[in-house]
């Protein structure tokens, strides 16, 4: 039942994400912005839901999901491109037979961000560039006060830039699907974005690829330390010596690029975790770093679900450990991937 009911929430949100952009018309901003005036507590929200099908030995259906809200706190002035941000989200890997996900990871997070703490300006686009020449202000609103507008310029500064800056402090609750295992975790996290190495990735992929719109995204950085807190009721409680608490560093990368014609992405992910601690009995039981990997292959497809969402068939590998158990697990599937 349990199963079931986490399983149908994970769905939901899909639901109700897809509701709210289909009533939405994105041939006039002025419809858009009306469709979004009852609903203010949060300025952005994302959705991305992987439904693949695996190894029977491992549950034979899961769910990845990816949920984020964002609110804007400080930097609504389009003039200026520092911001302060607040997000609630979520991510985890889910599978109908839970007892056999040795990859079982939900982690909510809160976090406020200000960005960018330094950026080199790029060449070609800005915060002020040819991209806006395409976003024009909506009539019947105050100068500088378009959603859509603001949206489109803040992105546009970032990706522009090869070198991108941010900050955030986070407060973490991490639990396996069942959630009879979980802890909380607290800190800062310093995070870089930059294009300087993506010829050097893209590389061997850009051989393989025809299309010339389907380009490198920015390799992403970051370097983070959590204080943890109720470890005690995790599986390491064992080699933890009666003690709940936990120093953890936290490293992670992201970057993807195109492959074959413009519909074909490749994504990497390494996210690893150390204890600074150095407790031993977590180094004997190999558990004082911990690793986890992902690799995607992805397709889109012209499916149209509504405005904004994105369809895509996918492969997907994943393998390593994932707090809070840390537990040892690999799987591949492959199935459909939905971006709301």
């Amino acid at each position: 039942m349990k199963r079931a009911l986490l399983l149908i929430s994970c769905l939901g949100f899909g639901s109700l994400a897809a509701a709210q952009t289909t009533g939405a018309d994105t041939t006039a901003k002025k419809s858009m912005v009306e469709a979004s005036a009852s609903f203010k507590v949060f300025d952005k929200y994302g959705l991305k839901v992987d439904l693949k099908f695996i190894d029977p030995e491992k549950g034979s259906f899961g769910i990845d999901y990816q949920f984020q809200l964002d609110k804007k706190l400080l930097g609504k002035d389009p003039a200026k491109i520092n911001k302060l941000n607040l997000s609630l989200g979520s991510r985890g890997f889910v599978t109908v037979a839970e007892d056999k996900n040795k990859n079982s990871s939900l982690i909510s997070e809160i976090k406020l961000e200000g960005q960018p703490l330094f950026h080199v300006k790029g060449k070609d686009l800005g915060p002020r560039s040819t991209i806006d020449a395409l976003a024009d202000d909506d009539p019947e609103l105050p100068p500088g006060k378009d959603p859509l507008v603001q949206q489109i310029r803040d992105q546009a500064a970032q990706v522009a830039s090869p070198l991108w800056l941010s900050f955030n402090l986070h407060a973490k609750h991490e639990t396996t699907q069942d959630f009879r295992n979980y802890d909380f975790a607290f800190g800062p996290q310093l995070s870089v974005s930059t294009s300087y190495l993506s010829s050097i990735l893209d590389f061997p992929f850009g051989l393989l690829r025809a299309a010339k719109n389907n380009n490198p995204r920015q390799l992403d950085l970051s370097v983070g330390y959590d204080y943890v807190t109720g470890a005690n009721k995790t599986s390491l409680a064992p080699l933890l010596e009666d003690s709940k608490f936990m120093n953890r560093l936290n490293l992670k990368a992201e970057w993807e690029t195109g492959i074959l014609s413009g519909n074909e992405r490749i994504a990497f992910l390494f996210d690893s975790y150390y204890d600074l601690d150095r407790n031993l009995l977590l180094k004997n039981a190999g558990k004082d770093w911990n690793y986890f990997y992902m690799i995607r292959i992805e397709k889109l497809l012209k499916i149209n679900l509504g405005p904004g969402t994105k369809t895509r068939v996918a492969i997907k590998y994943t393998a390593g450990e994932l707090p809070p158990n840390f537990d040892k697990g690999f799987v591949l599937g492959g199935g459909f991937s939905i971006d709301f």
